[in-house]
């Protein structure tokens, strides 16, 4: 039976809408790419769905790409085993072939909208997409001021990490895992619609869960220090990147060992280990800049809910241009569509 991976290739970040879909969809690796395009609401997170059902009806492992800025929603689906995918071609993360033929398809949808339906609706259609796309700027100003406070804080709380202490456990840890293994850069959460979402696939793969506890942005720190000495030993591991700050990493797959580092905010969550960060604070030098750290918190938090309002608004618009294309959707084309699709993944 194959692995059910669920991840995001894409995040809503204080540098705007940032996307791995290149390394993902790797066109030099996957064999075949299936180029999905049509419109809101004309089924193609439906279709991308009922083909990775069938994958796994067929014990293969899937790797289901979530949307950034809605976790029920779909942006692509790999199928390792097939050396295929299908992904979303659509904006944001529009796409050409860059191989015809040789390893991308177009899969279009857009032949089953009724043009009359459609322009009958026109200034309905404008209105909706320039709002959602008005609310969806002024989302990435906040989150790009959020950024910013986020980096206020680490740096600030640097100050107070005791880093010769941090490095060697961080070597400790690095020490341990085996070498080899490939390089992969991934997110595990988001910021959309609504609020924060992390994703859970690694926790429940992982053999060994080791949590690194966070106070002021510490965690990132030390998750940097532990992959630099990784890199080091020659080990290699899927790194998940912070949606807000890509720059840090949030947390680290390494699959060789079924070791899954990450970081818990709350300190709730099971884990097989645990990191304290406060092991490597300095408490008198943590005292002179708390004031300072805990502002440049509260901002980040007040700045990241401007976002995730401005996000819940722009979905509303997308729903109701959803409501419209789904009218005029011929949706037995979109059937057909998905089982020619299905016939030449699986034969």
């Amino acid at each position: 039976m194959g692995n059910t991976e669920k991840y995001f290739a894409a995040a809503n970040s204080g540098e705007g809408f940032y996307s791995l879909f290149d390394s993902v969809f790797d066109r030099k690796t996957l064999e075949k790419i299936y180029l999905l395009r049509g419109g809101a609401g004309t089924g193609k997170s439906t279709l991308m769905k009922k083909i990775g059902k069938r994958a796994e009806a067929e014990g293969l492992s899937v790797h289901y790409i979530v949307c950034s800025s809605d976790a029920d929603s779909l942006d692509g689906v790999i199928i390792p085993e097939k050396s295929t995918a299908v992904f979303d071609a659509t904006s944001p993360h529009s796409a050409e072939p860059v191989y015809p033929g040789a390893v991308e398809t177009t899969a279009e949808l857009y032949p089953a909208l009724s043009g009359t339906v459609l322009r009958g609706r026109r200034d309905e259609i404008i209105a909706l997409s320039e709002t959602a796309k008005k609310e969806t700027s002024a989302a990435y100003e906040y989150l790009s001021a959020a950024a910013k406070m986020k980096r206020e804080k680490i740096s600030g709380a640097e100050y107070a990490f005791r880093q010769e202490k941090a490095a060697r456990a961080a070597r400790r840890e690095a020490s341990a895992l085996c070498v080899g293994g490939t390089e992969k850069r991934r997110f595990i959460s988001s910021i959309g619609k609504d609020g924060e979402k992390s994703l859970d696939t690694y926790l429940r793969l992982a053999k060994t869960k080791i949590a690194v506890t966070d106070k002021f942005g510490l965690g990132h720190v030390l998750l940097r220090l532990i992959l630099d000495f990784s890199h080091e030993r020659g080990a290699h591991c899927t790194v998940f990147s912070d949606p807000v700050t890509p720059e840090y990493p949030e947390a680290l797959w390494f699959e060789n060992d079924g070791v899954y580092f990450f970081i818990d905010v709350g300190g709730d969550t099971e884990s097989d280990k645990r990191l304290n960060i406060m092991r490597f604070v300095s408490a008198k030098k943590l005292a002179a800049v708390r004031g300072r750290l805990r502002f440049a918190a509260r901002c980040e938090t007040a700045l990241k809910e401007g976002a995730v309002t401005c996000f819940s608004r722009a979905a509303d618009c997308h729903r109701g241009l959803e409501e419209i294309y789904s009218s005029a959707m011929d949706f037995r084309f979109a059937d057909v569509l998905a089982e020619r699709i299905i016939s030449e993944i699986f034969g």
